[in-house]
């Protein structure tokens, strides 16, 4: 099961549960919407330079995770 996630969420409390297999960012946005978070991939580095998160866990996150869910 795979999961889209926000930058501002309890991300070290969700990978803990959940894993880091099975996040993604959410950017199927093709209109303008309150919710859109334009830097994500910044502010998810962000954290993990904060040792909020791991370097790997952004990955995942940011492509890795994607790529299995769509077959790429």
């Amino acid at each position: 099961m795979y999961v889209t996630c926000q930058v501002d969420e309890d991300l070290p409390y969700i990978l803990k549960v959940a894993g880091e297999d099975s996040l993604m960012v959410g950017s199927d946005y093709t209109h303008r919407d309150a919710s859109m978070e334009y830097e994500f991939p910044k502010l998810l580095k962000e954290r993990a330079d904060k040792g909020e998160i791991s370097r790997a866990a952004v990955q995942k996150i940011l492509c890795d995770n994607a790529k299995i869910f769509y077959g790429l």
